[in-house]
């Protein structure tokens, strides 16, 4: 069998890869998409719930929360690394993700026995906690470590 017949990848390193966007705010196709059914769900809810006052500001706080916790994200992968810009996104993301974890977690646990409630407090509360030490605590105590592990992937498979 001869090998310079078969098919073989090539290899391109991940940083030869990387573009640069102009505009902070240029959202990809499938952003917007997730966007526009979470748009269309939300209007189904609304329509559903719509003599509950109660329910609908419910939906439209966790949906405004849910697009501006997008948004942060967005910004926080734009924004250089370690800046005070960078620091506010992340500030922002855990609050908007904790805010968004405790309505979820309310809302579940008005109708589950006391029991299943408190244990999904209890995983909210956990996972809160946990997100701000990966967020705030860990970033401070890896500084000047090199060996935390890669940034980016070494390598990419270019079929």
């Amino acid at each position: 069998m001869d090998t310079k017949s078969l098919p073989t990848a090539n290899l391109v390193p991940a940083a030869s890869l990387a573009t640069t966007r102009t505009s902070p705010f240029k959202l990809s196709c499938t952003l917007l998409i997730c966007f526009f059914f979470l748009f269309i769900n939300s209007a189904h809810a609304i329509y559903r719930s719509r003599d509950d006052i109660c329910a609908i500001a419910f939906i439209v706080v966790a949906n405004a929360a849910l697009v501006l916790l997008f948004l942060c994200i967005h910004g926080h992968e734009k924004a250089p690394e370690g800046s005070e810009q960078q620091m506010r996104y992340r500030t922002a993301i855990w609050l908007l993700g904790a805010s968004l974890n405790a309505g979820f977690a309310y809302k579940a646990s008005t109708v589950m026995p006391l029991a299943l409630g408190a244990i999904l407090w209890s995983l909210a509360g956990i996972s809160t906690l946990g997100s701000f030490y990966l967020f705030f605590v860990l970033p401070s105590k890896g500084k000047g470590d090199s060996d935390v592990g890669p940034k980016e992937p070494l390598l990419v498979f270019n079929v």
